[in-house]
């Protein structure tokens, strides 16, 4: 009996008395990520293209993180750190094409990373950016690893809302989400479960309720 109780009230304490809205990912502050160990800040930039090919001369902030600002650092490191080329070969960060008739729209991210020894550090792969977070142990860093693990996920999260809740081994998270373009699958509002462990890993989805959307569209 006592072991009942016990785990009854680790799963009160751990939940928080239920679920926490998780904020859109351009709501968090840098600071509001704990990077690991050695590691004083990480931006991820996104690049497009047409087709198969990305433009990499120009560049899309999407992500900062970590105890310092880019600005807080040495000019030249700056510079250098800035003139960083992305390695698209082989790159897996938020990769995806979206194809209508008027053509095809790439898309892939790169993470690059500034170490406390001024080191400078790039990354093509997303099991690399989420290992330079460390311990998944902050709504922030929760919310990024949701983020590299969904194409479609938007960073505003439009049409999209979140609820985490903490436990023995990390997070479960419940979000819904609203597909209303009929021809780019199946059209209505989903609220799946997912699992994510204090490393990051993202288990399989799972359906919890699905509903018909007032807003189904085709795309041309």
């Amino acid at each position: 009996m006592r072991k009942v109780l016990l785990a009854v009230l680790v799963s009160v304490v751990a939940f928080g008395g239920g679920y926490k809205p998780l904020k859109a990912l351009g709501k968090f502050s840098a600071k509001d990520f704990h990077l690991k160990e050695g590691v004083d800040y990480m931006e991820i930039r996104m690049y497009s293209g047409d087709g198969d090919t990305v433009d990499t001369k120009k560049a899309y902030l999407e992500v900062q993180a970590g105890s310092r600002v880019l600005s807080s650092f040495d000019p030249q490191l700056v510079k250098r750190f800035k003139a960083i080329k992305p390695m698209i070969n082989g790159a897996d960060i938020r990769k995806s094409m979206m194809c209508l008739m008027m053509g095809c729209v790439s898309r892939v991210s790169n993470g690059f990373a500034i170490h406390s020894d001024g080191k400078q550090v790039r990354m093509n792969e997303t099991r690399d950016v989420v290992d330079y977070l460390g311990d998944i142990d902050t709504p922030a860093e929760l919310k990024l690893v949701l983020w590299l693990n969904d194409n479609m996920r938007d960073k505003e999260d439009n049409q999209m809302s979140d609820r985490y809740a903490v436990t023995g081994n990390g997070y479960k998270v419940i979000y819904t989400y609203e597909n209303t373009l009929a021809n780019m699958g199946e059209c209505g509002v989903f609220t799946q479960e997912i699992t994510v462990s204090r490393k990051g890993k993202v288990s399989a989805k799972k359906a919890v309720k699905t509903k018909e959307s007032k807003h189904c569209v085709f795309a041309d």
